[in-house]
């Protein structure tokens, strides 16, 4: 067990995570329109932006709980979180396959379970190393059987897509360790405070709004990445939030195994077949997130 913290998630918990595995689906997609138009950078202020403005009436309104001396915690929150990995994805997208990036986006799990027990102590049981692992191995193989590309792309952006990754297992870890004390709307909405005024001072001085106006995809792209950041960005990061002081931060960064499910079903209404390795994945990752859902198992 993750000390004092791990508790088995309901069925209200297992729908959110559902729910979060399909909003978050659908983000690779969204960054590649908003890519038509934009920079990785501009599409990255774009999203924290967009964030910003939704979040600032919750902000105001929870000021009262935001001092100095924890300021820097909704920093820590707001770059890696969401500032750091909203540039290297785009960045990384342009040079590497969705095969691959789909595959290293699944490593969240694993980094923060390792993140877990190395930095903050954290001790897990041996049935949910096993489920990261097993979850992990479902991934690779939806991933790779759905992939009609080869896998192929300059090592360095595969890295940048790790290294965000490992941001998010940082994250997840500070969370369940450090903001306890914070609701989740506190949590996002002062998060993407830090991180959304320099990216409207960016958006303002840069070439966004002559982009916007003049390019043929401007107000396109910019509308894929408005709702990604309303659905992915904000209402996503609160949900998950949430999620998160419920039950136990590794068992919530599963929801990167389950996104490649999401993207099976979704190939069906597209003329796709299910074949019998779509099962086998399926089966591996819905058995490894079971088996990080559980405190203990009995042999």
């Amino acid at each position: 067990m993750e000390k004092s913290i791990d508790q088995s998630p309901t069925l209200k918990h297992w729908i959110l995570l559902l729910a979060l595995a399909i909003v978050w689906g659908f983000s690779f997609l969204f960054i590649k329109r908003g890519l038509v138009a934009y920079t990785p950078l501009e599409v990255s202020s774009i999203r924290m932006g967009v964030a910003f403005i939704s979040f600032l009436p919750f902000a105001i309104a929870k000021l009262k709980f935001i001092t100095f001396k924890n300021l820097w915690k909704f920093i820590f929150v707001g770059y890696f979180s969401s500032g750091i990995p909203s540039v290297l994805f785009p960045i990384a997208q342009q040079h590497i396959s969705s095969s691959v990036a789909g595959i290293l986006n699944s490593l969240t799990p694993l980094f923060t379970l390792l993140i877990g027990i190395f930095y903050y102590k954290n001790t897990v049981g041996i049935h949910k190393i096993i489920g990261v692992l097993i979850g992990f191995f479902g991934a690779i193989i939806l991933i790779y059987f759905n992939s009609k590309s080869s896998f192929s792309g300059n090592i360095f952006f595969a890295f940048l897509i790790i290294l965000a990754t490992i941001c998010y297992g940082m994250n997840v870890n500070f969370l369940q360790n450090k903001m306890r004390s914070f609701d989740s709307l506190t949590i996002s909405a002062w998060s993407y405070m830090m991180t959304g005024i320099p990216a409207i001072f960016y958006l303002i001085f840069g070439d966004f709004s002559n982009k916007l106006v003049n390019h043929p995809s401007g107000w396109n792209s910019f509308m894929y990445i408005a709702i990604l950041s309303v659905l992915g960005t904000c209402i996503a990061s609160y949900a998950f939030n949430r999620l998160l002081q419920a039950t136990s931060g590794l068992w919530a960064s599963t929801v990167t195994y389950l996104m490649p499910i999401f993207s099976t079903i979704i190939g069906l209404y597209d003329g796709e077949i299910i074949a019998w390795y779509h099962i086998v994945g399926m089966l591996l990752i819905l058995s490894g997130v079971y088996l990080t859902s559980k405190r203990k198992v009995v042999l």
